[in-house]
């Protein structure tokens, strides 16, 4: 039985960006305020022309759980109608109160390059610096 699930959610991991048409990339992580600043998710923003930001959708995080694999951030990608997740990612604790994460991060549109900033109930932070880039529908 557990082979069939084993193979059932590789499956399912690795056909979903062909089935909902999606580009995947790796979203490298720290949230240095994760504790302090109540951290609930992330907004995502595509880089455009002359660096200008659009809304992208959100990151919404669901909580940190102990699993036999050690500490997991559940989390679900919210872009427009589209709704990726849950899904769970290894937790990294670099300093106290800090989250190191690295996340699938699913492109429903063209490839692109994208920025986050992370939020909670007061509001958003300005977008990092960084960006990543994700291929797009096919």
């Amino acid at each position: 039985m557990f082979r069939l699930r084993f193979a059932l959610v590789l499956a399912a991991a690795v056909l979903s960006p062909t089935l909902f048409g999606c580009g995947p990339a790796r979203l490298h992580v720290l949230i240095p305020d994760y504790i302090a600043s109540d951290v609930d998710g992330l907004h995502l923003y595509r880089v455009g022309a002359g660096d200008a930001l659009s809304d992208a959708g959100v990151i919404v995080f669901g909580g940190i759980i102990l699993t036999t694999s050690g500490f997991q951030m559940q989390y679900t990608q919210v872009t427009g109608s589209t709704v990726f997740g849950p899904l769970l990612v290894p937790v990294s604790v670099p300093k106290p109160g800090q989250v190191q994460l690295e996340l699938t991060f699913m492109n429903p549109g063209a490839p692109g390059y994208f920025r986050v900033a992370s939020y909670n109930a007061l509001g958003t932070s300005k977008p990092a610096l960084g960006q990543v880039y994700a291929g797009g529908a096919s």
